[in-house]
């Protein structure tokens, strides 16, 4: 049954997501308000007890710092906001800037800074909305809220809670780590994203760090990755990005400043255990409000910046105020590569593993890799060495981590080769295990000298259950991977778990953290939660 929503009803469908079920006997509800915020104050804008649906949510305030005004929404009577961003942002607008014109389904703004939100955010028992004002002054013109719910007599069959999270970037990593735009541990939906960038990296285009890439429920059977083209590409442009409206997906462009949309609101990314979404960068200043529906309790990923670090043109890096999720079940591997050839060539890190499968991990080997080094200083001949990396949601990036960081137009956005994955584990006793992996093209599993697995997926990612004999004490795994189909935009990404063979995690299992190698690009966390 469609939700009874306002305006943003008659363009979408929100029945169609799984678990949002409203019901459709309910009494239309209003709260309308005036609230004076002082400097360092937070107020509580709006909250209702009971269940019900927040339709349509307007606001407006005059001409502030909008970076220092932070919006929050708490469902459930939670002890952390679903939703945190600064109030402009959620909205839509970027750069701290008080009017873009843009409008679409489910956010609109006016010249005044009228402020409009049309996402239907249910809940059960409470919901309640608070604005932090860190400014050094209070809230110019002070706030003015209405917000249109539906009030029923309870919510049985709606687990899902509206979720959203402003981040910062500046600048971001070029060509390394995608930049997050949303990390979420539940079921639920992604629907979109608003992305701001200044221009900062005049080597290159900001869209030649890669598109949109999507880690769908990793460590499980159901792992998926999308990939995207292009960073324009991902927006609705092509060939560059020029400034257009549709109602899903948009670009504003204000000399440095651009602005751009997307949302998937007529084909919500679906997940069911957790969701990684990302975006290839350039070194850039980047910000974003991801948005998205899950089932609660969600966990953070971002420990929201102090005011200094939120305002624009400020350096940030947000892996700074990163929070790992699920920090005990992740595991730390090590990468090494590219190399030019095929699954089947023995390059030196396999054909040095010892009889029982004993790796140096402290050698350094050449590469003939020469695409797409050819002509740039770094060159083929160039030596590599094992890096280290901890899985991130059970995924590791190997095209982020070795896709070349060089500056000028290359346009690089994907590396075709052959890598290696290598693990120490130590179990507790001698135990049958099974490694749960998700890839794309060809993989090749060790354990301890022994070959475990050799299989291919030509079809796009797929994940392969393959059982290990794991001794008891120290075990190496080895794995050799390959980069070569562009079924799916060569995406080279591998989701590694140990787990039984119904998937549950083995608690026997323990890696080793390979405190001596250098840390990569990837492996830039902090303040496990």
């Amino acid at each position: 049954m469609s939700a009874p929503t306002s305006a943003g009803n008659l363009l979408v469908d929100w029945s169609r997501l799984a678990g949002f079920s409203l019901p459709s006997d309910y009494r239309s509800r209003r709260v309308s308000r005036l609230v004076e915020v002082a400097a360092g104050e937070t107020a509580t804008l709006c909250d209702i007890e009971g269940a019900g649906c927040l339709n349509h949510l307007w606001m407006t305030l005059g001409d502030n710092s909008f970076r220092g005004i932070t919006l929050r929404m708490y469902w459930d009577g939670e002890a952390e906001p679903s939703v945190e961003a600064p109030i402009t942002d959620l909205f839509g607008l970027g750069h701290n800037m008080r009017y873009v014109p843009f409008a679409t389904p489910v956010l609109a703004v006016s010249p005044h800074n009228g402020l409009n939100l049309y996402f239907p955010m249910p809940f059960a028992r409470r919901a309640r909305i608070t604005l932090t004002n860190e400014n050094d002054g209070p809230v110019e013109g002070a706030v003015y809220l209405q917000a249109d719910y539906s009030e029923f007599s309870d919510l049985p069959e709606c687990p899902l809670r509206f979720h959203a999270q402003w981040r910062r970037d500046n600048p971001a990593l070029r060509r390394a780590k995608f930049y997050t735009i949303a990390e979420a541990v539940g079921a639920g939906c992604f629907l979109g994203v608003t992305y701001h960038i200044r221009v900062r990296d005049r080597a290159d285009a900001w869209f030649h760090g890669g598109g949109d890439q999507m880690l769908i429920d990793g460590g499980t059977p159901r792992a998926d990755v999308l990939h995207g083209i292009g960073g324009e590409d991902f927006f609705g442009a092509s060939w560059g990005i020029g400034e257009f409206q549709t109602p899903y997906c948009g670009c504003i462009v204000n000399g440095e400043h651009i602005s751009l949309y997307r949302f998937f609101l007529e084909s919500p990314l679906r997940f069911e255990h957790n969701l990684r979404a990302s975006f290839g960068a350039m070194a850039n200043e980047i910000t974003s409000v991801g948005y998205w529906y899950q089932t609660e309790p969600h966990h953070r990923f971002l420990r929201l910046p102090p005011l200094e670090k939120r305002v624009p043109e400020a350096n940030l890096s947000a892996t700074e105020y990163d929070i790992e999720l699920l920090p005990a079940q992740q595991g730390t591997w090590a990468v090494m590569g590219p190399f030019a050839g095929s699954i089947d060539d023995a390059f030196p890190p396999e054909a040095a593993t010892g009889r029982h499968g004993e790796i140096d991990l402290a050698a350094e080997y050449q590469t003939s890799y020469s695409r797409p080094y050819r002509d740039v200083p770094e060159g083929p001949n160039r030596p590599v060495r094992w890096e280290r990396v901890r899985t991130d949601l059970w995924w590791i990036d190997l095209n982020a981590l070795l896709m070349p960081k060089i500056a000028g137009p290359t346009c690089v956005q994907t590396v075709h080769g052959v890598a290696y994955v290598a693990a120490c584990v130590s179990a507790l006793r001698n135990v049958k295990a099974y490694l749960l992996a998700a890839f794309d093209d060809s993989l090749k599993t060790w354990v301890n000298g022994s070959l475990a697995y050799s299989g291919r997926h030509v079809d796009g990612c797929s994940t392969e259950l393959i059982p290990v004999e794991l001794e008891r004490g120290r075990n190496t795994v080895l794995l050799k991977t390959d980069n070569t189909d562009n079924e799916n935009w060569a995406a080279w990404c591998l989701s590694l778990r140990f787990c039984h063979s119904d998937g549950r995690p083995v608690s026997s299992v323990k890696y080793d953290p390979l405190p001596d190698l250098p840390e990569s690009l990837l492996l830039m966390r902090s303040q496990p939660v």
